[in-house]
């Protein structure tokens, strides 16, 4: 027999490992001294405590040990806790990739330009999204519904959508205002903007619980920029769907602090289709005041 402390030493684990194991059930001691509670093991357990030791090392939790025979579960809880190592991996080795390209993308000069915008009527609902982290596979969705519903009330209107769709970034009269909620405007550019009870703004859309806002902006000067930019591959860089914030963003907001104080209300999102029918690229506009 040896002592908790030759133990120890023989396996590697430490005297509080064991006196872990031996609260949990994974690995008892043989004898433990009814006066002293001094701990005991057998030799025959030497290997038991090196199996536990190896597992241990590669990061195998305490949970999946406990209530399993080491010696006969060994190869599956190692086969597991590898294809789990090989994932953190993977997702490590994304996360790294993902850094060196945002890092590329926000040192990369790009060219915000000015221009004189015609005044344009849009159809519009708005959603409210809660402050909280919400699954984008949702927020998509969501975007989709009211667009789609938008669409197909226009068209029976014979109003139709003159071009692509574009988001802003905030609700009407809450622009720049800070709350427990944030608002995201779907609109439609039309020829002539929507009328009458069925576009009440402040009603709801039918089935999206977004809120109607039709509007025309007025003839203004905007600051923008198009991503991805001259020469940049959107299909090999995977410029079209960058994580997070756009990447152009930093650089329209930049040249617009430098002229005026920032209202994200004035900001807009055009999305534009690619030649394969999917998103080939954006345009971040910014209307100046006055």
């Amino acid at each position: 027999m040896m002592g908790v402390g030759e133990f120890a030493q023989a396996t590697g684990l430490t005297v509080k490992a064991l006196h872990l194991y031996d609260e949990r059930g994974i690995l008892k001691p043989a004898e433990v001294d009814p006066q002293s509670g001094y701990r005991r093991y057998a030799a025959a357990q030497l290997r038991e405590g090196l199996l536990l030791k190896a597992l241990r090392d590669v990061g195998v939790p305490l949970g999946e040990l406990a209530g399993n025979d080491v010696r006969e579960a060994f190869t599956g809880l190692l086969a597991r806790r590898l294809a789990d190592i090989q994932a953190e991996r993977r997702s490590q080795d994304a996360a790294a990739a993902a850094a060196r390209t945002l890092y590329e993308r926000l040192t990369t000069p790009l060219p915000v330009e000015r221009r004189r915008a015609a005044a344009q009527p849009y159809a519009a609902a708005v959603l409210r999204v809660p402050e909280s982290d919400e699954d984008p596979d949702i927020l998509d969705e969501a975007v989709g519904g009211v667009l789609t519903e938008l669409w197909e009330r226009l068209d029976a209107e014979d109003n139709p959508p003159t071009g692509p769709f574009w988001l802003s970034f905030g609700g009407p009269g809450r622009a720049g205002r800070p709350g427990a909620d944030r608002f995201l405007t779907c609109c439609w550019p039309v020829a002539r903007e929507p009328e009458g009870s069925n576009w009440a703004g402040g009603s709801e859309l039918a089935g999206t619980g977004a809120l109607l806002a039709p509007g025309t902006l007025p003839d203004r000067d905007e600051l923008f920029l198009r991503w991805p930019p001259a020469g940049v591959d959107a299909a090999a860089d995977g410029a079209e769907d960058p994580a997070g914030p756009h990447p152009a963003l930093a650089a329209l907001l930049e040249a617009v602090e430098a002229r005026e104080d920032i209202d994200p209300g004035r900001l807009r999102q055009v999305t534009f289709m690619g030649a394969d029918g999917g998103p080939g690229g954006v345009e971040l506009s910014y209307s100046l005041a006055g």
